[in-house]
């Protein structure tokens, strides 16, 4: 005789256990061994950031060069003097290419201004605005060129990246940005680490992402990215700095809606992906020297000068 209690229960317990298991596998990672080489370090705030006053090779045994600030600058300067910063992940820091071949650095020299060089390889959008809240400009810039891939809203999500860096998240809220994790220890370097954060996060179900194929997962991260760009805004028109979204990849059509709601101006510039050249290989999505160079020519068409360089 069919037992309905029991097939609930049954069903309940199976389902929790599968959840369980999941946060338990999703949360355990081996740390890369430590590489005195690396270029980041520890960040309680934004899980990583750069080391300042440091040099090294990447993979692609191009020059890294952070100046005084951790950015990507062959001198050392006062971010406060510059009127225009370019915030984002790789895409904007140019792994793979020398620094005078990346986009920042070739707008600023088309535009007859410099660009300084904030990002940071990996980051997501919560990163990026934390990034640029940390290193609290002694005065505010006339433009904040905010450059993104998609991945940079699911990243936003995250509490470790593949790497065996921890993460922090941002949320915004009540008019004010707010970090969730007070706690956010360093990795055990080439060891086998267990991210509680993530386990503990019960904003969302990791049973339910999956059987969505990540549907659920990236919704989440298109809210998480609404609240953030809105405080954002507000946080920059307060000081008087404008920004643009620069779209260095395709989006759901959930990130139009958002940016038309926000009146945050953005445009698209993605060409570089489908030019032969444009990017470091086939296996490599990241923009080769002319892929910067036809995103620096994209975003200097697209944008009034007139208006941030007076």
């Amino acid at each position: 005789m069919f037992n309905l209690k029991y097939f609930l229960f049954t069903s309940l317990l199976l389902l929790f256990l599968f959840e369980v298991l999941i946060r338990v596998n999703d949360n355990t990672f081996r740390a890369w061994p430590k590489n005195p080489n690396s270029w980041t370090l520890y960040d309680s705030e934004l899980g990583w950031k750069h080391k300042k006053n440091f040099k090294t090779l990447d993979e692609f045994k191009q020059d890294v060069h952070l100046n005084n600030y951790g950015l990507r600058e062959d001198r050392d300067f006062l971010i406060g003097d510059f009127k225009i910063v370019a915030l984002g992940d790789s895409y904007t820091f140019g792994d793979g290419v020398k620094s005078k071949e990346s986009w920042p650095t070739i707008l600023g020299e088309r535009i007859n201004n410099e660009v300084a060089n904030l990002g940071v390889c990996a980051y997501g959008l919560d990163q990026m605005i934390s990034w640029y809240n940390q290193l609290s400009l002694n005065a505010a810039p006339s433009l904040v060129i905010l450059a993104m891939i998609e991945e940079d809203i699911t990243r936003t999500n995250l509490t470790h990246w593949i790497s065996g860096h921890r993460k922090n998240r941002l949320s915004a809220s009540n008019g004010e940005f707010q970090l969730e994790f007070e706690d956010l220890p360093k990795v055990v370097h080439n060891e086998i680490n267990f991210d509680r954060n993530g386990f503990l996060d019960f904003s969302r179900s990791y049973l339910l992402d999956r059987v969505t194929f990540g549907q659920t997962y990236k919704s989440r991260a298109y809210e998480r990215a609404n609240s953030l760009l809105k405080e954002f805004k507000r946080e920059l028109s307060n000081e008087g700095t404008n920004l643009i979204i620069v779209k260095l990849s395709s989006f759901s059509p959930k990130f139009e809606n958002i940016l038309n709601d926000l009146k945050i101006e953005a445009f698209t510039c993605d060409s570089f992906d489908e030019v032969k050249g444009g990017r470091i290989s086939d296996t490599n999505p990241h923009p080769s020297a002319r892929g910067h160079q036809l995103i620096s020519d994209c975003i200097q068409k697209n944008v009034n000068w007139n208006d941030y360089l007076k």
